[in-house]
């Protein structure tokens, strides 16, 4: 039986030029980093911020466009950028 993961720390707000939803999804993407030392899934994204597929994608899309996360195309998991 493994463990169960880490709880993910609250949402802070990041980076003050983005629009609420993205800085909430980037900081998403940054805590589950720095908590479970891996880049997430889109569903994992989505069920941390508590919305469906579909915004949690738009807003990755507006983040991965802006340069601040890369999607990787073999795991289908978004990473920070440096």
């Amino acid at each position: 039986m493994t463990a169960p993961a880490p709880k993910l720390p609250p949402i802070r707000t990041p980076v003050r030029s983005l629009p609420p939803s993205q800085q909430r999804t980037l900081q998403a993407l940054i805590n589950f980093w720095a908590v479970r030392k891996r880049a997430p899934t889109l569903m994992e994204i989505a069920n941390y911020l508590g919305v469906t597929r579909q915004p949690a994608y738009n807003c990755l899309l507006a983040l991965e466009h802006k340069g601040y996360c890369k999607r990787d195309k073999n795991t289908r998991r978004f990473g920070v950028t440096p």
